[in-house]
């Protein structure tokens, strides 16, 4: 399942949960270098990480835990937090791609204010030419 060391359950949680953090940082990195691949596959790493705690969950319901529960809960909520952080950028990038393509598909560009030899549009408009 993961390349992290067997120890006990509530160990082996607390490791999870450190991998998953690490790769949502990892996965922060990469929406900032704009690497696809790197992102994909921090993501997959990421997704098996989640699958192998909610397995140990499941396997292993109501043990108590050595290390401290508080630990755990915070360690979780600051995954929470890289994961909100991680989709806001994944949608600010989604947008401006969104945007992009939509520039591309009408065909209206900041490019058509300008004519073929580089003149403003805007210095043949009559209206502006009268106001001047």
């Amino acid at each position: 399942m993961s390349d992290l060391p067997p120890t006990t359950q509530p160990g082996r949680e607390l490791a999870l949960l450190r991998a998953v953090r690490d790769c949502l940082l990892e996965e922060r990195a990469a929406l900032e270098r704009r690497e696809a691949a790197a992102l994909v596959e921090v993501s997959q790493r990421k997704g098996h990480a989640l699958a192998e705690l909610a397995a140990l969950r499941q396997h292993q319901p109501g043990q108590q835990p050595s290390c401290s529960e508080r630990e755990l809960r915070l360690l979780a909520e600051e995954c929470h937090s890289l994961n909100e952080e991680n989709g806001r950028m994944i949608r600010a990038q989604k947008r401006r791609v969104e945007s992009a393509l939509g520039l591309l598909r009408t065909g209206s560009t900041a490019a058509d204010a300008y004519g073929q030899d580089g003149a403003p549009r805007y210095a043949r408009s009559p209206v502006l030419q009268a106001a001047c």
